[in-house]
């Protein structure tokens, strides 16, 4: 092998013998805190995200530092949704219940004390004698996708694009219930509460206020 790469011998298990060089001790310390980030995020963040909980924490570190242990150590994100999930549900059909119901999760949690704009597609669901009563009843307004707009949902479309790359291409359910489980698990325990966003500069939703440490 000497031969082969035109080395000495004694070079070679001089070298050998070298202890690690201090920056490898530390990318060695670092990835172990980014692989803990990545797993914490269900393999769905980034050099840009981990970066922000490695500073959270007190790590002096740049992005570029991140992404070069990342990629030497083949840990790569699952890209995923951008828009808070305020209210869901999940049933066999896709009768008018299901939006009703979704649609008084979110009516719950943010309680609006002035008109909202409530925007869908032309579904049958959305045209229904129940759904313009609970718009009223609640200040609702109905809003309604033109006709082959596509665009008009592009924020709903995304999301559920990339919750299936996140969470449900990644399982095999054997039941509506484990999946009802693990939707509901990285809806409102990981997504609503854990996961940084970027459009409210890389923190989660329910922290909004709290400084922004990536920059």
């Amino acid at each position: 092998m000497c031969r082969l790469l035109s080395v000495s011998r004694s070079g070679y298990y001089a070298w050998l013998e070298r202890p690690p060089s201090q920056r490898s001790v530390e990318d060695a310390r670092l990835l172990g805190l980014i692989r803990e980030s990545y797993e914490a995020s269900g393999h769905t963040y980034g050099a840009p995200r981990i970066l922000c909980d490695l500073r959270e924490v007190g790590e002096r570190i740049g992005k570029n530092r991140v992404a070069k242990i990342m990629k030497r150590n083949k840990i790569r994100a699952q890209r995923g949704y951008k828009q808070p999930g305020v209210g869901w549900s999940m049933k066999t059909t896709l009768a008018k219940e299901i939006v009703l119901d979704a649609l008084l999760m979110a009516v719950w949690r943010r309680k609006p004390k002035h008109n909202v704009i409530i925007h869908s597609d032309q579904g049958s669901q959305f045209s229904s004698d129940e759904w313009n009563r609970f718009c009223q009843t609640h200040g609702l307004v109905p809003s309604m996708s033109r006709r082959g707009n596509c665009y008009d949902n592009a924020a709903v479309e995304s999301f559920f694009s990339s919750m299936k790359k996140e969470k449900i291409r990644r399982h095999i359910f054997k039941t509506r219930e484990a999946a009802r489980a693990e939707i509901f698990d990285y809806i409102e325990v990981f997504y609503n509460r854990a996961r940084r966003h970027q459009h409210l500069g890389n923190v989660c939703p329910v922290d909004p206020p709290r400084q922004n440490s990536c920059h």
